[in-house]
């Protein structure tokens, strides 16, 4: 992590001198607002035990909101010019300590209110602020940042995508976002996984259902499941992709031990691409179709209730996503 990122953002030196807290020279540089504590010492920790807390916090609907949370407090830090990387790793703590006590009371034995020590929650907490950082800088968290005052700020700065770019290399915001998304879903069996996964996060939230901890691209809902099941594509022109083919299942097609016991039905119309923008584009798409199924009266589709309900509870997504349901 380069010591510009573990600082606030800047000093940057303006054309005729003095310190300004980002590269449009719009907020002036504070040294005791603006220079950041020093970073925490690190502690030996469990590696797979940090990777299982993050593993858990991204992939379990439970452990949504206070997630969200953090990523609108940290984004408009950003956008205000006083965001400290090296203490976001403290904030998300907070998260690794909500999943290290829920894993402790489903998983655990013996005593103690946690399942992971200390030096391993902090490890987790560092990699999900690593993990927020870059998801910024690809453009995934602008939508904490589209109103009043951190609008504002956010647009004197170039965007929050820009301005968090500016914490290390300083590369162009157009160039940051252009090299974005494909990075982020290699074209590789892993890569479609982590699409299908990321899809299934961003569904749960629209169709007021769970995603499973285990497998990430299957989501619970009051009316049946949604399982994503990802594959690598090429086009004709040799490009490769990613895509998440939607399978919808009654609620009795699951069997608790056994998994999906009956073959789902394919939702054609909301196969989604890596290349289709967003996972939260694509779960829209899903979201949209299952409702459409519905209203045909065909089978594993979602109802309006359950959808309206789910989305006016979240105010991290625009209200227009209701015009899906109407």
């Amino acid at each position: 992590m380069s010591d510009n990122l573990r600082k606030s953002s800047g000093p940057f030196i303006g054309p005729r001198g003095g310190k300004w807290a980002n590269s449009q020279h719009t907020i002036p540089y504070v040294e005791q607002k603006h220079a950041g504590k020093p970073a925490p010492k690190h502690r030996e920790h469990d590696e797979h035990g940090a990777n299982e807390i993050h593993l858990v916090a991204d992939n379990t609907y439970e452990h949504h909101g206070q997630k969200e949370s953090i990523h609108a407090n940290l984004a408009k830090k950003i956008a205000a010019g006083t965001y400290d990387h090296a203490q976001a790793g403290k904030l998300f703590e907070h998260l690794a300590n909500s999943v290290s006590k829920k894993y402790q009371k489903d998983h655990g034995s013996g005593g103690g209110a946690h399942a992971f020590d200390v030096p391993t929650r902090q490890a987790a907490g560092r990699a999900m602020a690593d993990q927020f950082h870059d998801e910024v800088k690809d453009g995934y968290h602008d939508h904490h940042v589209e109103s009043g005052v951190h609008a504002k700020r956010a647009k004197a700065g170039g965007g929050i995508a820009a301005m968090a770019s500016a914490h290390g290399s300083k590369p162009k915001a157009s160039e940051a976002k252009k090299d974005a998304k494909p990075a982020s879903y290699p074209a590789t069996p892993s890569g479609a996984h982590d699409f299908a996964t990321a899809v299934g996060t961003e569904l749960a939230t629209l169709i007021g259902g769970k995603q499973d901890s285990r497998v990430g691209g299957r989501v619970k809902h009051p009316e049946g499941y949604v399982s994503l099941v990802s594959g690598v594509g090429q086009n004709s022109d040799g490009k490769k992709f990613v895509w998440a083919k939607v399978k919808t299942h009654e609620t009795s097609a699951y069997r608790e031990g056994h998994g999906m016991t009956t073959h789902g039905v394919d939702v054609h119309e909301a196969t989604v691409q890596g290349t289709d923008g967003s996972p939260k584009d694509a779960a829209k798409k899903i979201a949209s179709a299952l409702f459409e199924r519905r209203k045909q009266g065909l089978s594993g589709g979602v109802s309006s209730a359950a959808t309206k309900k789910s989305v006016s509870a979240n105010l991290d997504y625009d209200a227009d996503l209701l015009k899906f349901y109407s």
